[in-house]
């Protein structure tokens, strides 16, 4: 998506999220920034006073990121809001909050999805706590890759047990998949090796 396509930055959002992971640097920008904020710099730069680290995770600003307390147990650390127009159910823009700093190995885990109608908009937003990954489960996927936009991102959903590992890439993974029409997803699930 282009940059001109994208809604402008909502007051106090992250403009956009980079990933280090096994294909490199992948980047999605949420929104563009207002002229007199310059440009969301969406290059891996811890020091270009626009940044947010997170381990693997780099949330970007428009201008200097909000400082930030260490979360607490049971904190809502980040938030992801797709706002609507109620009216027409069309895409007004997003909002990503971060409301605390995660530090890993903790990680941005799920915890409630919520909506709220404000000022004619609907806002769906994902909230999620900063916490240790659950173990998984042997049904359920390790993590979640999304092929989309030419960037992917990784999705880690739970701790392989021990002796299990769960690796992006490799030829002994078999990957459920989905194709979409903005791209594609798979799953990977533990398997037994280094863990």
């Amino acid at each position: 998506q282009e940059e001109a396509d994208l809604p402008l930055c909502r007051s106090g959002s992250a403009c956009g999220y980079l990933q280090v992971n096994a294909y490199g640097v992948s980047t999605q920008q949420f929104c563009r920034c207002a002229r007199t904020d310059g440009s969301c710099d969406m290059h891996w730069d811890p020091q270009d006073g626009h940044s947010i680290t997170m381990g693997s995770d780099q949330f970007k600003f428009c201008r200097s990121p909000p400082p930030l307390h260490v979360c607490g147990r049971d904190e809502t650390a980040y938030s992801a809001a797709f706002i609507f127009n109620k009216a027409t159910f069309s895409m007004a823009g997003q909002q990503h909050l971060l409301h605390c700093f995660c530090p890993p190995p903790l990680a941005h885990v799920r915890a409630d999805v919520v909506e709220d109608v404000v000022d004619g908009e609907l806002l769906l937003a994902t909230l999620h706590s900063c916490s240790r990954l659950e173990v998984c489960t042997e049904e359920a996927p390790c993590k979640e890759v999304s092929m989309g936009g030419g960037t992917p991102l990784v999705n880690p959903k739970c701790r392989c047990p021990r002796k299990t590992s769960c690796p992006t890439l490799g030829t002994t993974v078999a990957p459920h998949s989905n194709t979409y029409p903005q791209g594609s997803a798979y799953s990977v699930f533990c398997h037994p090796g280094p863990a």
